[in-house]
């Protein structure tokens, strides 16, 4: 899927851009880029459905960057949160070790 960058548009499939090149006596389009299918821009990019909030997006890890700060805004709230009470961090790895293999 593409993300257009100027519309929010979403498309399979961008349209190509091409340019004219002179060929002898004639002129060839040639490729040279691709663009927005409703608006025409060429700031498109690549784009994956993030696995937590649907959105279209460039993804890390399988999730968008919203949701990668969403999720590092709660990791840092938790260890905050066990430091003030003299908590050993380790807690947290043991905690997410039972969780990612239940």
């Amino acid at each position: 899927m593409y993300k257009c960058n100027n519309c929010g548009a979403v498309c399979t499939e961008p349209d190509t851009i091409y340019d004219s090149v002179p060929y002898g006596s004639t002129y060839v389009d040639y490729p040279s880029g691709d663009k927005c299918p409703s608006c025409g821009s060429d700031d498109i990019e690549e784009v994956e459905e993030c696995k937590m909030c649907g959105e279209w997006a460039a993804v890390e890890y399988d999730l968008c960057q919203n949701c990668i700060d969403d999720i590092h805004q709660q990791v840092k709230r938790i260890t905050d949160n066990l430091k003030g009470i003299g908590i050993d961090l380790a807690v947290l790895d043991d905690i997410i070790e039972r969780e990612m293999n239940a």
